[in-house]
């Protein structure tokens, strides 16, 4: 009901709001708050709320990094974002500014911000994010797929997999993911076909591709994956 939407959106609010909570919680705050957006676009005033997160950005924003969950304000910075896109503001000059802050040795941060759009792809589900979002998202993954290190790949492949739902990077996230099953990791190989073998494009060149490389793959692991699918 619309009471008990405003009750959550409150209570998001009031923690959200606490710099001495966790970026990992007022991360998830965001997260929930973009999910209303999406879910319960006539239960209330959307537009009032976006302008409020916005005049309060400074104080929603601030964090230090935790030294023991090596969380960074960059994160909830990109939550926070991606938050304000659901709600109409056009950010996208400030998640390319966010996302191209992350250096290379801050490849933890790098992989929870690839959660946190992976997640936020999630909740627009092939909806409402606007087309130039969607590329920043696109670009940076594309990036951050040249890692070598195993966490930030399969991260990668999470993301390209919610990409697919979007005409205009749908090639591009399923030749990146073709392009991961010459990876040395059988552990990349094996997510990209646990993810694409369910997907609705049947057909479709690229995932005809991995599926073929899938069947002669050296892992038995992957070819099983890719056996139950046919």
């Amino acid at each position: 009901t619309n009471a008990q939407v405003e009750e959550i959106i409150k209570y998001a609010l009031t923690f959200l709001s606490v710099t001495k909570q966790r970026v990992g919680q007022r991360v998830t705050c965001c997260e929930v708050l973009s999910l209303l957006i999406c879910r319960y676009k006539k239960a209330f005033d959307w537009k009032s709320l976006s302008r409020l997160l916005y005049e309060k950005k400074n104080e929603l924003t601030e964090a230090e990094s935790d030294f023991f969950f090596h969380d960074s304000p960059i994160q909830l910075q990109c939550a926070y974002i991606m938050l304000l896109t659901f709600g109409g503001y056009a950010g996208n000059d400030v998640l390319i500014s966010i996302l191209s802050s992350i250096g290379n040795e801050q490849e933890y941060v790098r992989i929870r911000c690839l959660e946190i759009l992976t997640e936020n792809l999630k909740i627009d589900n092939g909806g409402k994010l606007r087309k130039a979002v969607v590329n920043t998202i696109s670009t940076f993954t594309l990036f951050s797929s040249g890692t070598h290190e195993r966490d930030t790949k399969y991260n990668c492949v999470k993301c390209l997999i919610e990409l697919t739902r979007y005409a205009e990077t749908k090639d591009i996230a399923l030749r990146q993911l073709m392009l991961f099953m010459d990876s040395g990791m059988a552990e990349i190989r094996l997510a990209t076909v646990a993810r694409v073998k369910d997907s609705k494009f049947k057909h479709n060149p690229y995932v005809d591709a991995i599926m073929g490389k899938a069947r002669v793959d050296h892992h038995y692991l992957v070819r099983k994956a890719v056996e139950s699918a046919d």
